[in-house]
């Protein structure tokens, strides 16, 4: 408590309320954390801690928010030739790894928010909206109808992969990355909307996997119907 009464900007004092919940959650329940008490824990005022939250769902908000930002500000030293799926496992490898220290906390607000409508109209769509910006991260854009697919897509992989998280104690985490990469891999064979390619793309990767032109292109390379005499 004491580091979290130097946390004088606005910025650490989000961060010391959200961490205080998630230790509360984890000692005590989520269902049984009190506003007064995080409070207490974070080395704040109710007032303070009002100007920053409405109420536990905005500390959770609050919390995936930092833990976020953490990750997303690290170089994540990507190459050019690294695909979209092996750039969202590091990326969402090493979200898990900025929850971990608060992984019994997480596991009880999760499991409380997924039983409380309310919270999850705001928790879903602040998640929703967090993944977005792993996408992009990852190099491909969240943006538009496909991107909204893309992010929904990556939502469902991500809470089979907390929950497998939540069970796996296997020190290397050796189940919850399975259930992360057949997710992604399942995404990505999946008219290929992790990549954003169209029919007409996958029709033609998959001409030039067999040897054939793609639609619309004759052999040597013209597109069909044209003329040699017109090259």
């Amino acid at each position: 408590m004491a580091a979290a009464k130097r946390a004088t900007s606005p910025e650490a004092q989000e961060k010391a309320a959200a961490e205080a919940a998630l230790r509360l959650a984890g000692r005590e329940g989520w269902r049984r954390v009190r506003l007064e008490a995080v409070a207490e824990e974070a080395g704040l005022t109710l007032g303070a801690l009002r100007t920053l939250a409405r109420d536990k769902t905005d500390l959770l908000v609050l919390f995936l928010k930092h833990v976020d930002a953490e990750v997303l500000a690290e170089d994540a030293g990507f190459q050019p030739e690294d695909s979209v799926r092996d750039r969202l496992f590091d990326l969402l490898m090493r979200r898990l790894d900025g929850l971990e220290p608060f992984k019994p906390g997480v596991q009880s607000s999760v499991e409380e928010t997924l039983r409380d409508p309310l919270a999850l109209l705001v928790l879903g769509p602040a998640d929703l909206r967090a993944l977005s910006w792993y996408l992009e991260a990852a190099g491909v854009s969240a943006d538009g109808p496909l991107g909204a697919l893309r992010v929904k897509g990556l939502a469902a992989i991500w809470l089979s992969t907390l929950r497998t998280w939540f069970a796996d104690e296997s020190p290397d985490l050796s189940k919850t990355m399975k259930t992360l990469d057949q997710g992604l891999a399942r995404a990505e064979a999946a008219a290929g909307w992790i990549e954003g390619r169209g029919p007409r793309d996958r029709r033609a990767a998959a001409d030039a996997e067999d040897g054939a032109s793609p639609e619309g292109e004759a052999e040597d390379g013209r597109t069909a119907g044209e003329d040699p005499g017109e090259r």
